[in-house]
């Protein structure tokens, strides 16, 4: 999912909205998927990978386009 679209459509006073699209990212299917994986033996496949990068594709998006991101 493309967050940075969304964040586009988004009026730049609208703090609440911004809250909104973060809160619509799985966070929690995120930290359950790496703890899970952290827990067992064996590693992630490819889809799996994928779908991590894809949470933290989206992650970045939100952050970036709100100012939150850190330095680099």
């Amino acid at each position: 999912m493309d967050y940075r679209a969304q964040l586009d459509e988004i009026p730049s006073d609208s703090n609440d909205s911004h809250l909104q699209l973060v809160d619509n990212i799985n966070f929690t299917d995120l930290l359950t998927t790496i703890r899970a994986f952290q827990e067992s033996s064996r590693t992630l496949d490819i889809k799996e990978t994928q779908r991590l990068q894809d949470h933290m594709s989206g992650i970045n998006q939100v952050l970036e386009a709100t100012g939150s991101a850190p330095p680099n």
